[in-house]
């Protein structure tokens, strides 16, 4: 129960799997710092009885670690003085670094050495001494023994290899090899000789040639007559070999090859005739491609679920082994068998992943690629590497799933929204383009045109972006899962900013950097749309979003607003703190929010379909709000017509309401509450926390999220803890900071450290689920994620049984200094653990029992708020009263002017 792991800072880290409460743990129990350029690790060697770990360094020597006491011998076991003992004068050199070391599977006291220059020397660790010296002649990379234990194997820094008789010394058996020579190829970096039962396999890494093909990355498997070149897309760190069958212990053939890669890892079953790849259960590679959006689903319907995963095993019925993954050991405590959650994932290459997150394990279920709806800039180029593949020699065959690369950027999915309860997926990408899905069951054929909808319409405009995606001519074949049914291209063709999806009005909103529209899925229109493009340029009184104002009117108001802050704070005796909603620290005067550029206020940051009231005397109805880059609110009233099949009528927009905030901060997110506090369905958020009273658009109350240190809110989402209660807002700021509200009367609960303020990457990819959950990119290969409430988090419990035989007596470590002075327990604290997972947990029982301490403080925050407001109403009264006197004046003066000018 014990893995041992080598640093590239020379470090020897011991592990050990211990079983608590049956829940297994791996714990680190013991360090070695090897100090010294003399002793750095170069390659190590575990003996068959895992009580012996040999490892060679870059001086030439070996030294023998003791896993079963956990001791290091400072002596050296092999010196390499005692290996140019037995080398004649002429080839007395420094033999270099030890490259391999390998025991004798027959055999195991004889250890085959090999060093750098091509000396391989046989050591017998029972009589210690050297029993052979093979001299080769070329740099030396990678030995591997036969099974026999009679021959042995030799990969070289030229791309050759070479076999050699144990007993024969002198000259290799077989003499060096170039597999893809006569031209000079790059070393072979390891070498495997596998059994079977017929032909041996000898698999190796790297070896190509370097003018053709030195910046591939191949593992190449032989066997008889049978020759592969698997190709990946990113560096092989290193491979193994897995023997044995489950149904016959006896049988140790060679059954698969397992390769880790830098970005993913992939097993081949070698038993197959065409050596096709194990599907993962485990290990997936969310970044393929780039991530560049995602959305969960918590709570999803089993049906939905069931579905997708069957559309995923056909799709890959023909491309994976039939074989069940050969690796098994362990039971994950999963917890509640009943959870069902979905992750869509949406890639720089127009595809999009389907992952069930039920569990700790991230399982790839279906993959939607949108590319084939297009002509690409890359059709023309993937007709060239096919006809590559199939000329040329070496026989290579593309593997793995990483891709970095994208052929067109147009195709990059921005935006995703999954309807549960129609199977609707909606995708909208970065050339403009948003694609309709249905589920279905069966495959089909149909063509795919777009539908344009023309944000300038009728206004002059030129476009000098990109062009927009083509259609392709002939009719698309889609399998079974899900399949477009409608296209809707934006004009300009530019990046959607976002989208807003309400599948029962069957309506799509999408917003750009030039304004947004409607398109209505039913019967293929576009009923509205507004163009945002400029309105922030217009001059004139009129205009509502014009910010130009007088240096007279600035200076005035400035003034204005500093006394009124001073009158709040009581006069000249400082600022009086406001209680911060944990009950424990105070903050002293707040930030003021500045106003932001310009140049791309026309962008349409937030959309939101809500059927609420927006007029007085009205009934609640359908309405769709657009917020803007410079903090305007667009709000459009829908009239829906009857849906039944024969009915004629359209869907109606029509202009209701234009807010402007002040500040002209970016909307984010809007979120529209019932009378109860109860949040609308499908919310988005605000980036400064203000609330407004429906139909009279009257403020209400407001939280300034953006205060004195200067965070500013980033992504937000609406958490529901439990049924009856009321929501929670979660905010994450700039400075990685997870902000919690109650909403909508926006009460602070907790401020938890959530991301490093420096990781720009996972803050930008965070999104915050409805049950509680989140998740963010730590890098660009790695998922992390993190949960707020108790009702969404997922235990990653597990035991792995280990039989006693196989298990050394567990080492009782006590507290003692290192080589480096310090302390090498590192053992979990399970008190440790139980604090910081309850630090972290919101809990609806917190909110309850601060109700009662909030409502007094709320009242005497709204009749306080009621005062500001009456002052302001003063202030602006007031205001208008100087500025007709100042008109006044300047017309009386005028008109003395141009009496004096008569005169």
């Amino acid at each position: 129960g014990r893995i041992i792991s080598i640093g590239e800072d020379n470090i020897i880290c011991m592990w050990e799997i211990n079983t608590e409460n049956q829940v297994s743990q791996l714990g680190e129990i013991k360090r070695y710092l090897l100090d010294g350029k003399l002793k750095r690790i170069s390659s190590c060697c575990l003996d068959e009885d895992a009580k012996h770990l040999y490892i060679g360094t870059d001086a030439g020597n070996i030294y023998d670690f003791d896993v079963t006491e956990l001791t290091l011998v400072e002596t050296p076991l092999i010196h390499q003085d005692a290996v140019l003992q037995n080398v004649s004068d002429d080839n007395k050199v420094n033999p270099g670094p030890i490259e391999s070391i390998t025991q004798n599977p027959s055999d195991s006291n004889q250890l085959l050495v090999g060093y750098n220059r091509g000396f391989i020397a046989l050591y017998d660790l029972a009589e210690k001494e050297v029993v052979h010296v093979y001299m080769g002649t070329l740099e030396l990379e990678s030995l591997c023994w036969h099974k026999s234990g009679t021959q042995f194997i030799s990969a070289h820094n030229d791309g050759s290899f070479a076999v050699w008789n144990v007993n024969d010394p002198a000259n290799p058996e077989h003499p060096p090899s170039t597999p893809y020579g006569p031209f000079p190829c790059k070393s072979i970096d390891k070498i495997t000789w596998a059994t079977s039962d017929s032909d041996p396999y000898i698999i190796f890494s790297g070896g190509m040639a370097r003018a053709s093909h030195g910046d591939r990355h191949c593992v190449t498997v032989m066997q008889g007559k049978k020759h592969v070149v698997f190709d990946f897309t990113s560096p092989v760190c290193d491979f193994i070999t897995l023997y044995g069958d489950d149904a016959n212990e006896e049988n140790q053939d060679t059954r698969a090859v397992v390769i880790l890669l830098e970005e993913e890892m992939v097993m081949i079953d070698l038993r197959h005739e065409n050596f096709p790849l194990f599907q993962k259960p485990y290990l997936s590679s969310p970044h393929v491609t780039p991530i560049t959006t995602s959305v969960h689903v918590s709570d999803c319907p089993q049906e939905l679920v069931e579905k997708v995963r069957s559309a995923g095993a056909s799709q890959c019925k023909s491309e994976y082994s039939s074989c069940p993954w050969p690796i098994d050991g362990g039971e994950a405590l999963n917890g509640d068998d009943n959870r069902s959650e979905l992750l869509v994932t949406g890639h720089q290459d127009g595809s999009i992943r389907f992952w069930d997150v039920s569990h700790t394990s991230l399982q790839l279920l279906y993959t939607l690629a949108t590319s084939p709806y297009f002509i690409t800039e890359g059709d023309q180029g993937e007709d060239d590497d096919k006809n590559e593949e199939e000329d040329n020699w070496p026989p290579f065959r593309k593997v793995g799933s990483y891709d970095p690369f994208s052929d067109d950027p147009r195709l990059a999915i921005l935006h995703l929204h999954l309807c549960t309860f129609r199977n609707t997926l909606v995708a909208a990408g970065a050339g403009g383009q948003v694609l309709i899905f249905e589920l279905s069951e069966e495959a089909t054929e149909r063509e795919l045109e777009p539908i344009r909808i023309d944000l300038p319409d009728d206004q002059e405009f030129r476009w000098g972006g990109i062009e927009q995606l083509m259609s392709r001519k002939e009719p698309i074949v889609m399998q079974a899962g899900f399949q477009a049914t409608h296209w809707a291209q934006l004009y300009p063709p530019d990046a959607v900013t976002a989208l807003a999806v309400n599948t029962e009005w069957e309506l799509i909103a999408v917003g750009s950097g030039q304004g947004y529209g409607i398109f209505d899925y039913n019967n293929g229109s576009s009923p509205w749309k507004r163009w945002t493009y400029g309105i922030y340029e217009k001059d004139g009184a009129n205009n509502p979003f014009n910010r130009s104002k007088s240096f007279r009117r600035s200076m005035r108001n400035s003034v204005r607003r500093a006394r009124s802050s001073f009158r709040r704070r009581g006069g000249a005796g400082g600022n009086t703190p406001r209680k911060s909603g944990d009950g424990g620290e105070t903050t002293g005067a707040q930030r003021r929010i500045e106003p932001r550029e310009e140049s791309s206020g026309s962008l349409v940051r937030s959309l939101y379909f809500a059927n609420t009231l927006i007029r007085e005397g009205y009934t609640h109805g359908p309405t769709l709000w657009a917020g803007t880059n410079l903090g305007s609110v667009f709000v459009d009233h829908i009239s829906l017509p009857d849906r039944e099949p024969a009915s004629s009528e359209k869907v109606k927009v029509s202009e209701a309401k234009v807010i402007q905030l002040e500040h002209r901060a970016p909307v984010v997110n809007i979120l529209i509450a019932d009378t109860k506090g109860n949040i609308l369905p499908e919310p988005f958020e605000v980036e400064f926390g203000k609330v407004y009273l429906l139909p009279s658009f009257k403020f209400r109350n407001k939280e300034k999220l953006t205060v004195i240190d200067g965070s500013r809110i980033i992504k937000s989402g609406l958490i529901r803890i439990k049924d009856n209660s009321p929501g929670l807002l979660g905010c994450l700021t700039n400075r990685g900071e997870l902000i919690i509200y109650t909403a909508p009367d926006l009460r602070l609960i907790a401020r938890l450290n959530c991301i490093g303020r420096d990781n720009a990457m996972a803050r930008l990819s965070t999104i915050i689920s409805r049950n509680g959950q989140g998740f963010y990119l730590q890098t660009p290969s790695e998922l992390q994620r993190f949960c707020i409430t108790k009702e969404g988090y997922i235990s990653s419990n597990c035991v792995v049984e280990i039989d006693e035989i196989y298990r050394q007596t567990p080492v009782k470590v006590e507290a003692e200094e290192s080589m480096y002075g310090h302390e090498l327990n590192h053992r979990e604290d399970e008190d440790n653990d139980e604090e910081i997972e309850a630090t972290a947990e919101v809990e609806a029982d917190a909110i309850e029992a601060r109700a009662d301490e909030e409502e007094e403080e709320d009242n005497e925050q709204e009749e306080r708020e009621e005062e500001e407001r009456e002052e302001e109403e003063e202030e602006e009264e007031e205001e208008r009263r100087e500025e007709q006197e100042e008109e006044e004046a300047e017309a009386a003066e005028k008109e003395d002017e141009d009496v004096r000018d008569e005169d």
